[in-house]
Parts: structure tokens; sequence; C-alpha cells
């Protein structure tokens, strides 16, 4: 996906349904594993890009769940929200974005 689309019947256009299930119900399952606590929830955060897919796949996997079944790919809404509240209080990604912004403002001080 190059991240034009922005509707999910774009998003099939652009990609084929079999390839969004695919990424879609890797989460799912991950999801599901995290739920059920049969892996650590913090882990599988601090692994997977989870807050950029869960982003860039909402439209379509609301407009999926739309003709199917309300609760399709809740447990990859549920990783998705659930990831980005434990983002925005983790030391772990302040940390990070700390390293990014000094990076950035060496590379600016380089081209000055």
């Amino acid at each position: 996906m190059t991240g034009v689309a922005e509707s999910g019947a774009e998003m099939e256009k652009e990609c084929s349904y079999a390839s969004l299930v695919r990424v879609a119900g890797f989460y799912e399952g991950v999801g599901y594993l995290a739920t059920k606590r049969l892996v650590d929830q913090r882990v599988v955060m601090d692994l997977l890009p989870i807050p950029v897919v869960w982003r860039k796949m909402q439209p379509w996997l609301m407009f999926d769940r739309g003709r199917t079944a309300p609760s399709m790919w809740g447990e990859f809404e549920y990783l998705g929200r659930a990831t980005e509240a434990y983002d925005a209080k983790s030391e772990y990604v302040a940390g990070i974005n700390a390293d990014i912004d000094a990076l950035k403002a060496r590379e600016k001080r380089k081209r000055v």
C-alpha cells in the first residue's frame, strides 16, 4: 500500500482482498493471543508496529466489518487501541522519540 488510499474500497483497488485479509488476520491472531494473555501484551506492543498498521488499515477494517459482521477484526482493533494508549504513556516510546529528536537536531546542525 502506498498510503494514498483513504477508504476501504480504495484500499481494495490498490491491494488484493487476500493481501489485506492476510495482514489483518495476522494482527487479529496476535490480538487474540494478547487478550487471552497467552503472550505478554507489552512485548507484542514493543515489538510490532501495531499503531502504524492499525491506522493505515483502519478504513479497510471498518469497511470490511460493515459488510461482514460487527465483531469482525475486533481483536485487531483492541490491539490497535490498547497500543495507542500504551504508547501514549510509555517511557520506552518517549525515549525513542527523544533519541529521534536528538538525531534530527544533530543532522540539522551538520547542514548549517
